[in-house]
């Protein structure tokens, strides 16, 4: 499964933040753990005090910062900040489209893979919780329904 997903992904080398005006450079990390059973997919749940997104589930991430170099830093540096994750653990795959929010960002997903053990430190002022979800489970076509 981990090589079809890395298949998937636009390479690294053409990862860049979007010069849309008007919109917030973002980027996320979609944290794979690489499990002999099969991978899974760290999320986090937000906490609810937050002024963004408070109390929803997400991945890892936030805005650009001046001293990131590119889409790969800031996932990796909010991550960091975020759920405690050593960035030298993650080896960075590639990035998936570009996405923007109706909240006003343009987000670059960052696919990073981790062999367990993995030693994470939630911010408890960002973060109430970190967990895994198996990644069939979320790319099973038959757990989503769209409505108006």
């Amino acid at each position: 499964m981990i090589e079809l997903l890395i298949s998937c992904l636009m390479p690294v080398r053409e990862a860049e933040f979007p010069s849309q005006s008007g919109l917030l450079p973002a980027a996320v990390l979609l944290p794979v753990v690489v499990r002999p059973a099969g991978p899974g997919l760290l999320l986090t749940l937000r906490t609810a005090h937050l002024a963004q997104h408070p109390g929803q589930v997400s991945f890892p991430g936030g805005r650009r910062e001046p001293g990131d170099a590119d889409p790969m830093a800031t996932a990796l540096r909010e991550t960091q900040e975020e759920i405690g994750l050593d960035p030298a653990r993650v080896e960075v795959a590639g990035v998936l489209p570009t996405y923007s929010t109706v909240t006003g960002f343009s987000v670059v997903p960052v696919v990073g893979l981790l062999e367990p053990p993995i030693d994470l430190k939630p911010d408890p002022r960002e973060v109430a919780e970190v967990f895994e979800v198996a990644l069939e489970v979320v790319l099973d076509p038959r757990r989503y329904r769209r409505g108006t």
